[in-house]
């Protein structure tokens, strides 16, 4: 009598393995457009205004300020990082002008032994919380300190795996290296808003380069040595 051997659950597991590799290479052959686009995120860099207040307190009628302020003042000022740019705004309360004016002048001195200069421009208004330039009394005067600062948003992004990919899209990180260098080399922010006035230049020398440019006169090169690069011949002569 001859035995019969059952194959049928080894084919039935090798059908079920072979399904499940089929799955997988599918899905790592899948287009990488169904996780990301290139324009899903942008990389930028944003700036923000941020502000910090601090009121001087001053003797009542006077221009002097209160024994403790100038300790007080230190210590505001020790919580700022002041190696960066920074803004500084100055009001002071009084019903009368010349005493407004005199406690005025009174915070920007204690303030220029920091080597802060007080701008005369109104501060900018920070996104989301409002902090008022008036003071709360009539005897004191109100420190505004405010920098711009550099946000790079959308950065990091690695949604889309840097491996089996074959989509030819560029990487979804694409563009936060620029944008993170930049944020960090940048020297004020708020030059990434606007432009600075130019400073003084002469007039002289500027009229005298259009000049040259327009009559085609040329520097003259130095006498000795080469204004040129000299390459060299190669071995072959060619």
């Amino acid at each position: 009598m001859t035995a019969k051997i059952d194959n049928s659950g080894g084919l039935r597991g090798w059908r079920l393995l072979s399904l499940a590799l089929l799955l997988v290479t599918a899905s790592a052959c899948a287009p990488m457009a169904d996780n990301w686009r290139p324009g899903d995120s942008a990389k930028a860099n944003t700036v923000a205004w941020t502000v910090s207040r601090h009121e001087v307190q001053f003797e009542p009628g006077t221009d002097r300020a209160v024994a403790g302020e100038a300790a007080r003042l230190k210590l505001f000022l020790a919580n700022i990082d002041l190696r960066r740019p920074l803004h500084v705004f100055v009001g002071a309360g009084a019903a009368d002008t010349q005493l407004v004016a005199w406690r005025n002048a009174t915070t920007h001195a204690l303030l220029r032994d920091y080597g802060i200069t007080v701008r005369a421009d109104p501060p900018p208004a920070e996104a989301g919380r409002v902090l008022s330039s008036q003071p709360t009394g009539a005897n004191s005067a109100v420190i505004l300190a405010g920098r711009f600062e550099v946000r790079v948003t959308g950065c990091p992004d690695w949604r889309k795996p840097l491996l089996d990919e074959y989509t030819n899209y560029e990487s979804s990180n694409l563009g936060c290296a620029n944008a993170n260098n930049l944020a960090l080399m940048i020297a004020d922010p708020e030059d990434l808003l606007r432009g600075r006035e130019s400073g003084p230049s002469d007039g002289t020398r500027a009229a005298k380069t259009v000049r040259d440019y327009k009559s085609g006169a040329l520097p003259a090169l130095p006498e000795s040595g080469s204004a040129f690069l000299s390459v060299p011949a190669s071995a072959g002569g060619s």
